[in-house]
């Protein structure tokens, strides 16, 4: 812990600030302080029994605690890490479904145009047509 200025005295209270998911549409920035420790962190829970013999360390209590720290704090932060990645990794997932629902709806929406406006041109066209056919026969009916 002496790296990071904590046993030094430089550094009064460290919080590890991540995204955390609560479900698949619902993410929640959190707050955590890592360092110091504090009891609330090791309540009891509700209707456990506490333990009233005293335990044994060996090599010694500031041993197992230094040792038992690091392992904590650094699986906390790659906990951490874990989270934040995946709610990104979901929030990209998502905004891309999306884009891809809206890219569909507005292809829809083209193809439709599109297919009026070949109609009409196809409309156009046989009208064109019938009416030459129709002016091509008047004129032969008034040289006969």
């Amino acid at each position: 812990m002496d790296k990071m200025g904590v046993g030094r005295g430089e550094l009064k209270e460290i919080f590890v600030i991540y995204t955390d998911m609560e479900n698949a549409m619902t993410f929640r920035a959190r707050s955590t302080r890592v360092l110091p420790f504090h009891r609330t962190h090791f309540a009891l829970p509700e209707g456990e029994r506490g333990i009233t013999e005293p335990f044994e360390f060996d090599p010694s209590v500031g041993a197992v605690l230094d040792n038992m720290m690091s392992s904590y704090i650094s699986g906390f932060i790659y906990s951490a890490l874990i989270d934040s990645f995946c709610c990104e990794q979901n929030a990209r997932m998502t905004a891309m479904d999306s884009a891809n629902r809206n890219a569909e709806s507005l292809l829809g929406d083209l193809s439709l145009e599109y297919n009026r406006v070949r109609q009409a041109a196809i409309t156009q066209e046989i009208t064109e047509v019938s009416a030459g056919a129709k002016a091509q026969r008047q004129k032969h009916e008034k040289k006969e």
